[in-house]
């Protein structure tokens, strides 16, 4: 017995005795009855009828106005189903015979035995259960059809179904189509252990499972991603329906999943079920065009569809010889510390992804893949420790992959290649101040050389003879050349000893040809 649902009973008799008798002592909540109204005569019978659409009719033959036959008819047409109790003063075997003809499940003899009409009403309550039973089977096998052709519809065309089902299968309605997935699914793949990802898959689809009513279905689950679709007489219902759905998918995945977030693809509203295929390709196309588009919890097609549309149909397709030179260019560059140059490479490469569509998110990995890979290897030739430095191109490359928008993902990559040149120019100003503090140790050391050049000082640092005079001058402030003659407070023999001259006089003299002055004179001018 079925505690949750009461069956509804009206009670007919003319006789407010007998009517009131039965209407006190049958327990009817036991029995799993709700007795809604005793009717007096045929037209009370008729409007508590009409009110209440009873499962049960206990009804007598003859009533003023209208009898107990004309009663039952009037029940069965509302409720074909409606189990019928006749009671009668008359033992008449025509009257008996027309109750049976007219479907009454049984004819009692009044006075009326309490205890055998209320094991009439458990058979009544049976039958009302068998019925509700085989509705619900009916039901269920409706649903499932429905949902069946309407899968036809969305996934093999308006054309197939007609073919399978006809045309007069589809009742008039709204619709639409939502796409719903978990954002960085394929990270969280890493990110979690199995039994942690395998949950967060669950929930995700008890989450969208709960709205699902006789308006909303899902017709497509895959890892991370869940369809459903949405229909109803009007568009606006449609729509409220629509609202109601994510906000509630939204929040209920949020308690559970803070640091998780879903986005909503979302098709124009259509007019016809036939268009269900229609409204699901618009779904597919912004969910492949996500990573272009902008960014936004619920994407909606509609919003969208005038946006670039060379970039949204993705009608152009990449040079892969553009992708590699602007690749190249950008190693250089950073190389060269051009941050401008850098710059306008990102800008051209963010123009030639954007017109890929979605394929872009895999140019985009490949790309940052490459240029950070080709980044680690100029490091090492460098024997630069990127770890000592701060710089983190693999934790980079992480955090930029895993973004869903190619906007947001190019910022981050030329944030990450910012912080990369700061960190090569601070390094490269602490390494130069070594080499120049070797290379002015080495210089005071060999003054007395003759033979002391650029050439000789640059090969003691381990440096070109062209990248040390620019590096040098860059550090000092002067030329080679000009530093070899600096001023100094030495006096003029120590200078004279230093530079290799047995005499200070013999230094005076060679210094006075070349320089036209004496030294102490030069000094002087220097100061």
């Amino acid at each position: 017995m079925n505690s949750q649902h009461k069956y509804k009973a009206i009670l007919c008799d003319d006789d407010e005795i007998i009517a009131t008798g039965l209407s006190e002592f049958i327990s009817w909540d036991d029995l799993n009855i709700e007795l809604c109204g005793v009717g007096f005569d045929g037209l009370e019978a008729k409007e508590l009828i009409e009110k209440y659409k009873p499962d049960i009719l206990i009804s007598d033959i003859r009533m003023p106005f209208l009898n107990g036959f004309e009663i039952i008819e009037y029940a069965q047409n509302i409720n074909p189903n409606t189990v019928i109790i006749v009671i009668s003063g008359y033992d008449d075997f025509q009257y008996a015979q027309e109750a049976i003809k007219l479907g009454a499940m049984n004819y009692l003899l009044k006075p009326i035995d309490e205890n055998e009409l209320s094991q009439q009403l458990k058979k009544a309550v049976e039958k009302c259960n068998l019925t509700q039973q085989h509705h619900s089977l009916i039901e269920s096998h409706q649903k499932n059809m429905e949902k069946t052709m309407l899968q036809c519809l969305i996934f093999d065309g308006r054309e197939e179904f007609e073919k399978l089902y006809g045309k007069e299968y589809l009742k008039p309605a709204f619709c639409c189509t939502v796409l719903i997935d978990i954002n960085n699914y394929e990270n969280l793949s890493y990110q979690l252990s199995d039994e942690e990802f395998q949950a967060v898959n669950e929930t995700f689809f008890r989450c969208v499972h709960r709205q699902e009513t006789e308006n909303i279905t899902i017709f497509e689950r895959h890892p991370g991603c869940v369809g459903l679709y949405i229909t109803d007489a009007t568009k606006k219902s449609v729509l409220t329906m629509l609202d109601f759905t994510v906000l509630s998918i939204q929040t209920a995945f949020k308690k559970i999943y803070e640091d998780c977030s879903l986005t909503f693809f979302v098709s124009s509203v259509h007019s016809s079920l036939t268009e269900l295929r229609t409204a699901y390709l618009e779904s597919v196309l912004i969910q492949k065009n996500r990573y272009v588009i902008p960014q936004n919890s619920v994407l909606m097609y509609d919003k969208l569809k005038h946006f670039n549309k060379i970039r949204f149909h993705a009608t152009q397709s990449i040079d892969d010889l553009d992708i590699l030179a602007t690749m190249e260019d950008i190693v250089d560059f950073i190389k060269q510390g051009d941050r401008l140059a850098v710059s306008e490479c990102l800008n051209n490469l963010f123009m030639i992804l954007k017109q890929n569509g979605g394929k872009s998110y895999i140019f985009m990995q490949v790309i940052i893949s490459t240029i950070y890979t080709q980044l680690a290897k100029e490091l090492a030739s460098l024997n630069i420790d990127a770890s000592q430095l701060g710089i983190d191109p693999t934790s980079d490359y992480a955090q930029i992959a895993a973004e869903g928008n190619l906007d947001t993902a190019i910022k981050l990559l030329h944030s990450s290649i910012n912080h990369i040149m700061d960190t090569l120019e601070q390094n490269s100003q602490n390494r130069y101040l070594k080499i120049i503090s070797s290379a002015k140790t080495y210089i005071d050391n060999n003054y007395q050389n003759h033979e002391l050049s650029i050439d000789m000082v640059a090969h003691a640092v381990h440096m070109s003879p062209s990248h040390f005079s620019v590096i040098f001058k860059n550090e000092t402030g002067m030329s080679f050349t000009n530093y070899l003659i600096r001023t100094t407070d030495m006096k003029v023999y120590e200078i004279s000893y230093k530079v290799g001259y047995d005499t200070a006089a013999y230094f005076s003299t060679a210094f006075r040809k070349i320089t036209g002055i004496s030294p102490s004179d030069y000094k002087k001018l220097k100061s």
